[in-house]
């Protein structure tokens, strides 16, 4: 087994942890990919709790703040009867005070939020983990299932190298698995039979 192309070999939230070793221990692709999103689930919903903890902070600090607030006029006469009303420096001052109480509440919760990561930065974990435990079985099969099969009609050269490379992988894995590797192949490719003749209508 291959060492995973990352310095990142365990996985936390909370008191749920994941190790690579635990990782490469699940003897399906099925299975990991299962473990994997169960494991992704709840990051996501550990980050909406955080983001629902954060707006009842808000909603509750308002809410509390309210009356006190509206108690106080917003103006206050001008020194005389030609000057505009002048903005209440006391209501001023409440409404600082709330708004500073609110972020230091939400500023307690932000030590958690910096202790995650986003469900991307799993996914790339979990990619660089499938990459190194996967056999080559596997690994073909990942790639036919998500390889671009029209690359050579991008007018964009990028995406035609990066189809080409691609394909040449493909056909490498093929090459040192054998027949039931052509098999799989031949399954995937658009315009081949399954015995690897072209199909009439690609002809």
């Amino acid at each position: 087994m291959k060492q995973p192309n990352t310095h990142i070999l365990k996985l936390n939230i909370g008191d749920q942890i994941i190790s690579f070793e635990e990782y490469a221990a699940i003897p399906t692709r099925e299975e990991r990919v299962t473990r994997r999103q169960a494991f992704i689930k709840i990051l996501t919903d550990h980050n909406r709790e955080l983001d629902r903890l954060e707006q009842q902070i808000i909603t509750d600090t308002r809410a509390q703040f309210k009356a006190e607030l509206d108690s106080i006029p917003r103006t206050v006469p001008g020194p005389t009867r030609r000057h505009k009303p002048r903005p209440n420096p006391v209501w001023a001052a409440a409404a600082r005070r709330q708004d500073e109480t609110i972020q230091r509440l939400v500023n307690e919760i932000k030590p958690l939020e910096r202790s995650l990561r986003w469900p991307y930065e799993f996914d790339d974990v979990f990619n660089k983990w499938e990459e190194a435990v996967q056999t080559p079985v596997e690994e073909l099969k990942a790639r036919l299932g998500r390889h671009d099969w029209y690359f050579g009609y991008s007018d964009d050269y990028g995406v035609f190298m990066a189809g080409q490379r691609a394909h040449d992988t493909i056909r490498a894995l093929v090459s040192q698995l054998g027949p039931e590797a052509q098999l799989m192949y031949n399954r995937a490719c658009p315009w081949l039979n399954e015995d690897g003749t072209q199909k009439q209508d690609a002809a």
